[in-house]
């Protein structure tokens, strides 16, 4: 910026942290970076973001790869109590909504995550539509 030229930055979701932007300052001004949808509504949400904060002693400044660790959690504690061989189990679940919005598995098993862009706009994050 201070030679005059303007790029695009697209980063990962990490830029999308409260704590990165702080960092950054104006510095991260019109970045775009790409997140998974968090369902922060639910009561699930909100129970697992009381006990990181009471664990850590502060406010996540994510919910997403707590989100992930989660709903992968949940997933895997389904398959492996499922009586099923795992693979079999894996392949035949009815997958019941996390916290991130999930729209399946692959044929590789793996969750199809929904993504947002979001850009950072006057310090915060904003969905672009």
């Amino acid at each position: 910026r201070n030679i005059g030229h303007k790029i695009g930055v697209f980063g990962p979701d990490t830029f999308a942290l409260t704590e990165t932007i702080d960092i950054a300052k104006g510095a991260s001004e019109g970045v775009i970076c790409a997140n998974a949808v968090v369902d922060e509504t639910t009561p699930a949400a909100h129970k697992l973001r009381e006990k990181l904060k009471s664990q850590f002693k502060h406010e996540p400044a994510s919910m997403f790869n707590s989100a992930l660790g989660y709903d992968g959690l949940k997933v895997m504690f389904k398959a492996i109590t499922s009586g099923l061989e795992f693979s079999k189990a894996m392949s035949e679940m009815q997958y019941d909504q996390g916290l991130i919005k999930v729209n399946g598995f692959n044929s590789d098993g793996m969750f199809k995550i929904k993504t947002v862009l979001m850009e950072i706009k006057a310090g915060k994050l904003v969905q672009i539509p």
